[in-house]
C-alpha cells in the first residue's frame, strides 16, 4: 500500500507531470530523432550544418574563431554566426544530426517551459499553465521556428527564432518589474 501512495504521489506531482508531458510530446511528435534522423533539410542543414562544423572544430581546438577563410576571400565570424550561442556548443560535442535535434529538443523545451511559467504566474492553476505550454509549444510559430533553429542569431531569421523564447523574456521583465515595484513602493 505504501508503494502504491509514493507511485500515486509521484504522478500527481506538478514537476513529474510537466516533465512526463514534454517527453511524451517530444517522443510522439519527433520520433524520427530517435532513430538518428532528422526533420530539418534542404537549406537549412546543407548550408547551415557545414558553418555550425566550422564553427565546432575551431572550438574544439580551444580557438574562438573571428574569421572565415573559407567565405569568399573571407568573412567576420564571430559577428555573423554567433559562436557564443549555446546551441553551437552541441556542435562541439555530439555528432551533426545528434547536435541538431538536441538543438531542436532544447528550444521546444525553452518555449514549452517559459509559457509553462508565464502561464503559472498570470492564471496561478498548474493544469492551465499546462495546457497553455502545449499549444505554445505545438503552435505552428514554434514548431516553424524550432525547425529553422540553427539560423539563430544570424541575420535571415533572429525575430523568427526569437519567438521561442519570447514567454521566458516575459516572465523576466514581470520578475524584474515586481521586484522593482517592492523596491520602491
Amino acid at each position: 500500500m505504501l508503494k502504491f501512495n509514493k507511485i500515486y504521489d509521484l504522478f500527481k506531482s506538478n514537476s513529474f507531470q510537466f516533465w512526463l508531458l514534454f517527453i511524451l510530446i517530444i517522443l510522439l511528435r519527433f520520433w524520427p530523432f530517435f532513430q538518428g534522423k532528422t526533420l530539418v533539410f534542404g537549406d537549412n542543414y546543407s548550408l547551415l550544418v557545414p558553418v555550425r562544423l566550422f564553427t565546432a572544430d575551431w572550438l574544439k581546438q580551444g580557438v574562438l574563431p573571428l574569421w572565415n577563410p573559407l567565405n569568399f576571400a573571407g568573412i567576420p565570424w564571430l559577428g555573423d554566426i554567433n559562436p557564443l550561442y549555446p546551441g553551437i556548443w552541441s556542435f562541439v560535442i555530439f555528432p551533426p544530426a545528434l547536435a541538431l535535434n538536441l538543438t531542436v529538443i532544447g528550444h521546444l523545451l525553452i518555449s514549452y517551459a517559459g509559457m509553462y511559467l508565464l502561464a503559472k504566474a498570470w492564471l496561478k492553476k498548474h493544469a492551465w499553465a499546462i495546457i497553455s505550454a502545449v499549444f505554445w509549444m505545438l503552435s505552428t510559430q514554434i514548431t516553424g521556428s524550432a525547425l529553422v533553429v540553427i539560423f539563430w542569431f544570424t541575420s535571415s531569421s533572429a525575430t523568427t527564432s526569437a519567438v521561442v523564447v519570447c514567454p521566458s523574456r516575459t516572465v523576466t521583465v514581470f520578475g524584474w518589474l515586481s521586484a522593482a515595484h517592492s523596491l520602491w513602493c
